[in-house]
C-alpha cells in the first residue's frame, strides 16, 4: 500500500533522475530523438506531477521500465535509481487505480 511518504520519496528520486538526465546528450530511443528531448519531456512531466497531475504516473512509469527510454539514454549509470523509481511508481499507480 502506498503512503504519502512514498509520494515524497518518488518526487525526490525523480528530481535526482532529472538532474542526471540533464548530463546526457545525443543518442535516440523509440520515443525520443535525443537525450535532450527526453530530458525536456521528463522535466515537464515531473513538473505536472508536482502540480497534482497524477496522470503523469503512467507515462513516467513507462519511461523508467527496464529497456525503456531511461535505459536507452542513461544506462547503467542510472540503473539503481530507475529500479527505486519503478518500485515506487508501481505502488503509487496501483493505489491511484483503486
Amino acid at each position: 500500500m502506498a503512503t504519502p511518504n512514498d509520494y515524497i520519496k518518488l518526487l525526490n528520486l525523480l528530481d535526482k533522475a532529472e538532474h542526471l538526465a540533464n548530463d546526457f546528450h545525443g543518442c535516440y530511443s523509440g520515443q525520443f530523438l535525443s537525450a535532450e528531448e527526453f530530458h525536456k519531456a521528463l522535466s515537464e512531466s515531473i513538473s505536472k506531477l508536482k502540480q497534482g497531475d497524477k496522470t503523469q504516473l503512467n507515462q513516467i512509469h513507462i519511461w523508467f521500465l527496464p529497456t525503456s527510454c531511461w535505459d536507452d539514454f542513461i544506462g547503467k549509470d542510472g540503473q539503481d535509481l530507475a529500479n527505486q523509481i519503478t518500485e515506487l511508481l508501481s505502488k503509487l499507480k496501483n493505489h491511484n487505480e483503486t
